[in-house]
């Protein structure tokens, strides 16, 4: 067999292999989260979930309402808040769970 010929056996043996882990990745990335994205408004906070493609979905329970920080931060653990109101500030921890959602508010510090 010419050289030309195994050379273009091989490539086109190697071909579905790239095919497969490429189809493979991508239903893998789609299914978990790389990131959660938060988005504080006046008076809720929107939670989504972000694909490594980019595409936002929203987390369970979002929007989260009655909330009226205007300032975050977050970990992977937890998203802390600061409400500016009346020339008080008041810091606020909202623990975050395994699927990114927000559990009740612990206030930190107020002054």
């Amino acid at each position: 067999m010419p050289s030309t010929l195994k050379f273009v056996a091989l490539s086109l043996s190697l071909i579905p292999a790239g095919l497969a882990y490429g189809q493979t990745e991508a239903s893998t990335s789609s299914t978990a989260p790389v990131a959660y994205v938060y988005v504080a408004r006046p008076t809720h906070i929107d939670g989504f979930a972000a694909s490594s493609s980019g595409k936002l979905t929203p987390v369970p329970g979002s929007p989260f309402a009655n909330t009226d920080v205007t300032d975050l931060s977050v970990t992977k653990k937890f998203l802390f808040g600061l409400t500016a109101n009346g020339g008080g500030n008041k810091l606020t921890s909202y623990p975050i769970n395994s699927k990114g959602s927000l559990t009740k508010p612990n206030t930190l510090w107020t002054s």
